[in-house]
């Protein structure tokens, strides 16, 4: 799922919430138009705070990279272990030393 479609269903979810609160304080005997009138700013307040974050700056995750070393390592282990065929491990091989 990407950035966008989970602040829309962060959104979704809140506005549910903020609907089932409204529903709650009907019964509270809060005067008519009221709580909805408070729904639709609470619901305003999370929609601005959530378009806030869409700006147009890209923004760069980088996750965390072991070294060639350490990969080689990993990389030794899981053919010694098995888990990868000699193919498996040369291509790998090649790959971690010629990126």
């Amino acid at each position: 799922m990407s950035n966008p479609q989970r602040r829309k269903l962060a959104l979704h979810e809140s506005l549910v919430q903020v609907s089932g609160r409204v529903r709650g304080l009907r019964r509270a005997h809060i005067p008519e138009g009221a709580a909805e009138m408070r729904a639709l700013m609470v619901a305003a307040i999370i929609a601005a705070a959530l378009a806030a974050g869409c700006g147009g700056e890209k923004v760069e995750h980088r996750g965390t990279t072991a070294t060639t070393g350490k990969q080689l390592m990993d990389l030794q282990k899981a053919y010694e272990a098995g888990v990868i065929s000699k193919d498996e491990y040369e291509q790998a091989r090649k790959r971690i030393l010629n990126p």
